[in-house]
């Protein structure tokens, strides 16, 4: 005798593994966890990787940050992405074009953190750029483009003590007349002139040079000399050099020809 078979074997009546309505097996795909259902892809077809980020954090394809605005004053923002062994050289193209916008001199630790690169490493751009004949200065407030010199350039011969304070005077007497002091330069008996780079604009810039012979114990250059030494002033208008020629007589720091 054959076994029985029951009545939805074999139909296309409702039963396990068919939908309601004999419209075919239903099909389920596996699960893999509460609510996770895989989608199955066509044979053959290939899944694409995941898109990663950029090394800057910034959305875009890799390099989009070269198309910032180098906007003075701006930070950090376009320049993160600029550490790269492949991006040294517009690093220094970026160096250059903050420096020639800048109002002031920008300190080297800067301009490493909106590069986001070490200050050893701006060091040693700044010294390529130099060797490629761009007129970069290093001043105690940090780095500057050297531009074009004021229509009127002179030096005045002076000589006082090494006091801080008496510094801080006799530099307070040529600024206070409008001029730029551009250097301090004295005569050494055995390696000859020596020039330190001052860009001294203001009282502000003075102090602020004042506190880093303070912070760092530095001895000033007219040291070397026992006193006498050299400023180079710049000046928009002529009759500053008379006005700065009178202050530091008053003060007794004026070297007269005679």
């Amino acid at each position: 005798m054959s076994p029985r078979r029951r009545p939805d074997e074999g139909r296309g009546g409702q039963g396990q593994g068919q939908a309601p309505g004999g419209d075919g097996p239903r099909r389920t795909a596996p699960s893999h966890g509460q609510g996770d259902k895989t989608q199955l892809d066509p044979p053959g077809a290939r899944r694409q990787a995941p898109r990663e980020s950029s090394d800057s954090g910034h959305a875009g394809p890799p390099g989009s940050y070269a198309h910032a605005a180098l906007t003075p004053g701006r930070g950090a923002a376009g320049f993160e992405g600029l550490s790269r062994p492949g991006d040294a050289a517009r690093r220094r193209q970026a160096i250059l074009q903050l420096l020639a916008g800048a109002e002031e001199p920008v300190p080297g630790q800067r301009l490493a953190g909106q590069m986001g690169v070490t200050r050893a490493v701006i060091v040693h751009d700044i010294a390529l750029l130099r060797a490629q004949g761009e007129p970069i200065l290093a001043t105690p407030a940090g780095y500057v483009l050297n531009r074009p010199p004021a229509r009127f350039t002179w030096q005045v011969a002076v000589e006082h003590g090494p006091e801080l304070e008496t510094i801080r005077r006799e530099l307070y007497a040529m600024v206070d007349q409008g001029v730029t002091v551009r250097d301090v330069i004295v005569e050494h008996p055995v390696y000859g002139e020596l020039r330190g780079l001052l860009d001294l604009r203001s009282r502000h810039d003075v102090d602020r040079f004042c506190r880093q012979m303070v912070a760092t114990g530095a001895e000033p250059l007219l040291t070397l000399t026992g006193g006498p030494h050299l400023h180079t002033l710049e000046a928009d208008d002529p009759t500053a050099r008379a006005r700065v020629d009178q202050a530091l007589r008053r003060l007794g720091f004026l070297l007269d020809k005679e």
